[in-house]
């Protein structure tokens, strides 16, 4: 009798493993069983019969009842006879896979992806371990190369784009944030070979290009953002400085007055704007002036040019009183710099009658410039303190701060050099102050 129950424990414990089911669907959850397809799968060169149906066998019992030491097995004698043959590097990673060895079967699989685009069985793989990892944006990679000829893979692509999207976005403003700018421009030329239209694309791309100085290319691609986001306030005012340099100044005023119009309270927006009318007054200038603006060091002849040519007063003015500069005689901008001289805005050299039209204008001279300028209104500005121009630096710098030239004092930097957009800085404030229009 006890002999009987225990035939009978045995036989129920067979029944009950049995159809308890080791099925595929254990082995290999569904989602994941319909990556593993055969090796052969989209390969692109022969293989004999007799390999094909070894590879075909071993790949059903891997699947059916998860033999894979008989897979590994077969792949490694494979390989031993024909190291090329890529379907046995593709079985052997797919019992990997089933192992729960991602990182393997990526080691396996990367240099298989390259060379064989189209190989189906390889990149369905590929890309499937690599969402398990988390590298969405190399899985992504793996299932557009198949997307047009292969169901599943088009299905990832929908699925994982907008997400890979924001990941290649992150990373690219990642690295324009640490200054890897080349880092980043790869990984922007990467993220535009597929998904060149995406909003996100478009973003990192200005920050890529205003990072790396093409500002064309920033331009043009603001203005594709702006058509879709016309109520991004800083993109449109990024867009309209940028039509205002080197783009469309009339574009560039619209921009800025349709801003005033949203925004009628914020002075911001109205400095803005102000800064605006005088950049586009400024693009109506000879093209030889405008291009004074780009300079990283202005000499004294180029400064005197933009003041001739931004201050009414100095270029129809009356002098008051010749002065003779001998070094100006045969400079190409010799009136513009003549007019300057007798308008008693920049010094020439008593003794020597020297005004030295190339040599780097200092930041203390141009600052000077700009207050005797101011010191003609009537009556006299409050921020000049009713005393005559200041001499030593310290109370140039004070003064200088007081009339809004500069933001402090620790900018005045009295014996520094001084930039284009420096210069066109300090005209636009004098402007201001002055009510030229």
């Amino acid at each position: 009798m006890q002999r009987i129950c225990l035939l009978t424990s045995a036989v129920l414990l067979a029944v009950g493993c049995a159809t308890s089911g080791t099925g595929p669907q254990e082995l290999v959850p569904r989602e994941d069983r319909y990556f593993l397809v055969s090796p052969m799968t989209g390969y692109s060169r022969s293989v004999g019969a007799t390999t094909q149906r070894r590879l075909a066998e071993a790949y059903s019992d891997l699947l059916a009842e998860g033999k894979r030491q008989e897979a590994e097995e077969v792949a490694s004698d494979l390989l031993e006879r024909n190291p090329d043959l890529a379907p046995a590097r593709v079985l052997r990673a797919q019992s990997e896979f089933i192992g729960g060895s991602y990182a393997a079967v990526v080691e396996e699989m990367e240099s298989i992806v390259q060379s064989y685009p189209d190989y189906v069985a390889a990149q369905l793989l590929y890309g499937r371990t690599s969402e398990k990892l988390g590298n969405l944006v190399e899985g992504l990679d793996a299932y557009r190369r198949i997307a047009d000829t292969n169901q599943l893979a088009q299905s990832r692509v929908a699925d994982l784009a907008p997400r890979t999207v924001e990941i290649m976005a992150l990373r690219i403003e990642d690295a324009v944030a640490k200054g890897h700018t080349g880092a980043a421009a790869e990984l922007l030329d990467e993220l535009q070979v597929w998904a060149p239209e995406e909003d996100r694309t478009l973003e990192v791309a200005a920050e890529v290009y205003s990072a790396t100085g093409e500002t064309q290319a920033e331009l043009q691609t603001l203005r594709r953002l702006s058509a879709r986001r016309p109520e991004d306030r800083v993109m449109e005012e990024r867009r309209a400085e940028l039509e205002l340099e080197i783009g469309d100044p009339a574009a560039g005023m619209r921009v800025f007055e349709q801003l005033a119009e949203r925004y009628p309270d914020d002075p911001e927006v109205v400095e803005s704007l102000v800064r605006a009318r005088f950049l586009w007054r400024f693009q109506l200038l000879p093209p030889d002036v405008r291009e004074l603006s780009n300079k990283a060091e202005l000499t004294r002849g180029e400064f005197a040019v933009l003041l001739y040519w931004l201050f009414p007063d100095v270029r129809y003015g009356a002098a008051s009183g010749a002065r003779i500069a001998n070094d100006v005689l045969e400079h190409p901008n010799r009136e513009q710099i003549v007019r300057v001289v007798n308008s008693r805005i920049l010094d020439v050299d008593p003794s020597l009658h020297r005004f030295e039209p190339y040599r780097p204008i200092r930041r203390q001279e141009a600052l000077t410039g700009m207050l005797r300028l101011l010191a003609r209104k009537e009556p006299p500005f409050a921020c000049l303190g009713g005393v005559a121009i200041p001499r030593s630096s310290q109370s140039l710098c004070v003064t200088g701060v007081a009339c809004g030239l500069l933001d402090e004092e620790a900018a005045c930097l009295p014996n520094g050099p001084v930039s284009g957009q420096e210069a066109l800085e300090f005209c636009r404030v004098t402007q201001e102050l002055l009510g030229v229009q």
